[in-house]
């Protein structure tokens, strides 16, 4: 089943993305195409329906770009459980919701943490950082703009929080 799970995300991403998605000697079937970030067995299980097709490839890209923007700002060593770590979580969960709005920001941040074997620790600060994401999400929402604008303003808060130390660390 995990198999025909991830081809399932894989086609999914090839579909709304017009490329392909299919794995390469890089990539695996237990991702969801973007490095780094690896869907859980729930959230899976909700991309499968074909009408949340489109909102999982959302997700999939602002957890890309939110990667990407950890990799420029921060230490490669900060990117597990350190300042690095936190603003991705921060960040993708800030853009989700200014793309796709603050509840379906939480539900797929919430499938994302769910049923997962890491420690408690790891999941608790991961659900802080994501919370403090969406309530930046919403304030860059509000600020108006382009989108462009709203993730740029996002991107500083989250920046600015793990720097000053306001979102939550392990390491």
């Amino acid at each position: 089943m995990k198999f025909l799970s991830s081809l399932s995300l894989l086609l999914v991403a090839a579909a709304s993305t017009g490329t392909s998605a299919l794995p390469t000697s890089s990539t695996s079937t237990s991702t969801l195409v973007v490095r780094g970030y690896s869907a859980s067995g729930a959230e899976t299980s909700y991309c499968l329906w074909p009408s949340r097709w489109s909102v999982c490839s959302k997700v999939k890209d602002h957890a890309g770009e939110a990667l990407t923007a950890a990799e420029q700002n921060f230490p490669l060593s900060s990117l597990h459980n350190g300042k690095g770590d936190a603003f991705r979580h921060c960040y993708w969960n800030a853009r989700m919701t200014v793309d796709m709005g603050k509840g379906t920001a939480k539900t797929f941040a919430d499938l994302h943490e769910e049923g997962g074997d890491g420690p408690a620790a790891e999941k608790d600060m991961d659900l802080s950082n994501n919370a403090s994401g969406r309530r930046f999400g919403e304030e860059a929402k509000n600020g108006g703009g382009s989108d462009g604008d709203k993730y740029a303003r996002a991107l500083t808060k989250c920046k600015n929080a793990a720097n000053s130390g306001a979102l939550k660390v392990l390491a």
